[in-house]
């Protein structure tokens, strides 16, 4: 993950090297990143949501922008168009 290119400016390049290195491997546990979007409250954005899954079973969050957004929570959202 080190040899990653980073930055918004390296956006093709990152998309490029993550598709020939789908996982990387630390302390001998395999890992590969998953992300899932979703809109924002107004619905112009999105947010992102991205974890790491372990060979050995395990999760770890990376990011997490769904939290405090009422079109995830049944008893904050307002009929918000999807």
């Amino acid at each position: 993950m080190d040899k990653c290119p980073y930055g918004w400016w390296e956006t093709k390049k990152r998309r490029a090297w993550k598709k020939e290195n789908p996982t990387f491997e630390f302390n001998g546990v395999t890992y590969r990143d998953h992300w899932a979007p979703q809109l924002s409250n107004s619905g112009k954005t999105t947010r992102w949501m991205g974890y790491l899954t372990g060979s050995d079973g395990s999760t770890i969050e990376i990011k997490n922008e769904h939290i405090n957004n009422r079109r995830n929570d049944a008893k904050r959202n307002w009929g918000l168009p999807e």
